[in-house]
């Protein structure tokens, strides 16, 4: 179960148990109200979750599919709430449902494609329309007058995030999960915390006490989180070896860059010679330069290539790429000029993103498993 599902659920107990007229529960009562609810969202969400994914396979119409997925995340939330159980967590199991078994058995690869698209935008939407609320609630004097406590809730988060990461590592290596050291660094850097808990923070009723100070809190973690923890996270990598470039593909890349430079530079000196603004003497020594520079760049491309077939691979599926978004671009040119019908626009899409869709499986497969992507051919 993910840790931000976890967190809202506690949120949801101690907020009835700190609200004005709550009561302090014993441990089991908290332990049981925190498993009904969770329990509740949980069994909610893969039903409605389910029941949307044997409705979608019977529906082939991406626009009607995308509206469903909307639905299916508002109700399972409102339906959760209604019963008294976890509307974060009913739409985190519909939606792993639908992303999941809905995804792979129940849409064309057009309505994979929307519906992707769609929610990247709203996710966008919805945590720069987070983010905006919080800036306009946050006063600037409670920052000031707050600022010991913020500091105190940055400690104590990284202190509770070091202490998980590396207090549980010797449980996983009990029972037998090798976790490299490395990886505990970037686990215990990597908590990065965002628009959940600012949007709870927002949630707090107006009349609830200290909700200034709560918020202001929160702000300073959240705050601290993305500006120190994001922009320290690359160089953390980077330092331990985690990431970063092959050697070999960084060459291919400034090869391949320098070769793209040439090629206009070539252009623009054709451009200059049919204007008159250079000399055809001058034009014939430049050409002669780089045309033997870009023969130099060829040679040393292919010799890179050589036993080195990921290079070759990388660029294919970059050009493949391409190829499929220009078809597509020109389909739906070809549909705006009326020279074909909408039920050929629509087939000729389903095949595009047929042939996009098994690109990109075929893109991350092995070498050795992997079978011939669809080819970029007209449709």
């Amino acid at each position: 179960m993910p840790e931000a599902t976890i967190a809202v659920v506690l949120y949801l107990v101690m907020f009835d148990i700190v609200r004005p007229g709550g009561t302090l529960p014993g441990l089991a009562d908290v332990l049981t109200q925190a498993a009904s609810v969770a329990g509740g969202g949980v069994a909610i969400g893969l039903a409605v979750g389910w029941v949307t994914y044997r409705i979608l396979a019977h529906i082939d119409d991406h626009l009607l599919e995308v509206m469903i997925s909307v639905v299916l995340a508002w109700g399972s939330y409102v339906l959760a709430e209604r019963l008294h159980a976890s509307g974060v967590l009913a739409t985190a199991c519909a939606g792993l449902i639908i992303g999941n078994y809905g995804r792979l058995f129940s849409m064309s690869p057009t309505t994979r494609v929307t519906l992707g698209a769609f929610w990247e935008v709203m996710t966008f939407i919805a945590n720069s329309f987070v983010f905006i609320l919080i800036g306009m609630q946050i006063d600037r004097a409670s920052l000031g007058r707050h600022w010991p406590l913020m500091v105190m809730v940055v400690a104590l988060v990284l202190v509770s995030r070091a202490v998980v990461v590396f207090g549980l590592t010797p449980i996983a290596r009990l029972a037998g999960w090798s976790i490299p050291r490395s990886w505990l660094h970037v686990l215990n850097l990597g908590g990065l915390r965002g628009s959940i808990p600012i949007a709870l923070a927002l949630g707090l009723p107006p009349t609830f006490p200290g909700r200034e100070m709560f918020q202001t809190a929160v702000f300073g973690a959240v705050f601290f989180s993305l500006l120190v923890q994001g922009l320290t996270i690359k160089p953390m990598l980077t330092r331990l070896g985690l990431v970063g470039a092959d050697a070999r593909q960084s060459e291919f890349e400034r090869r391949m860059s320098r070769a793209i430079c040439l090629k206009a530079a070539l252009r623009e000196l054709r451009r200059m010679g049919e204007d008159g603004e250079v000399s055809p003497a001058l034009q014939e020594r430049l050409t002669q330069e780089m045309e033997l520079e870009k023969e130099l760049l060829t040679r040393e491309i292919r010799k890179l290539q050589e036993g080195h077939d990921f290079l070759t691979r990388a660029q294919e599926v970059r050009a493949r790429r391409r190829l499929l978004a220009a078809q597509r671009s020109a389909i739906d040119d070809t549909f705006r000029r009326g020279l074909i019908s909408e039920q050929v626009l629509e087939d000729s899409r389903r095949e595009i993103d047929s042939l996009a869709s098994e690109l990109e499986v075929t893109a991350h497969l092995p070498e050795e498993s992997k079978a011939e992507p669809g080819r970029s051919g007209s449709p």
